[in-house]
């Protein structure tokens, strides 16, 4: 049930992350200022990243929704998940300067539930053994 949660997380991340991409890649073309530029730095940051950056992206993602799969390194990944979902959206408010709306901060909220779901898994996913270390009995 807990790696239901965990890919569940994981899915609900993923539109933040998404967007702060986007954002990342955009704003910088916006900057420009002339349609020529903005396609050349569009075109400019898609050649950067289309030898490494996208496998690197990919490897990452494997690796949480791997690591959330197995009991032993659950806590790990869904830390990973909650510091990904964190990190998108405030770099996503940042990009935009604060200029929401209420309708717009509407679309954080799966990033939101995608965190505190994390880090409820971070914090109460530990096996019997863990627990019993912790607890000086084992």
């Amino acid at each position: 049930m807990r790696s239901l949660v965990h890919l569940l997380s994981v899915l609900l991340a993923l539109p933040g992350v998404g967007l702060a991409a986007a954002l990342l890649v955009f704003g910088s073309g916006i900057v420009t200022k002339s349609p020529s530029s903005f396609i050349g730095v569009v075109l400019d940051t898609g050649a950067w990243l289309l030898p490494w950056g996208l496998l690197a992206c990919f490897v990452a993602l494997v690796a949480l929704v791997a690591g959330g799969l197995t009991t032993r390194f659950r806590p790990l990944a869904s830390s990973g998940v909650a510091l990904l979902a964190i990190g998108s959206s405030i770099a996503a408010l940042i990009l935009t300067e604060f200029n929401f709306s209420p309708e717009q901060l509407l679309f954080f909220v799966f990033t939101i539930v995608s965190a505190l779901l994390s880090t409820w898994l971070a914090g109460h996913d530990r096996t019997p053994s863990e627990m019993s270390v912790r607890l000086g009995e084992g």
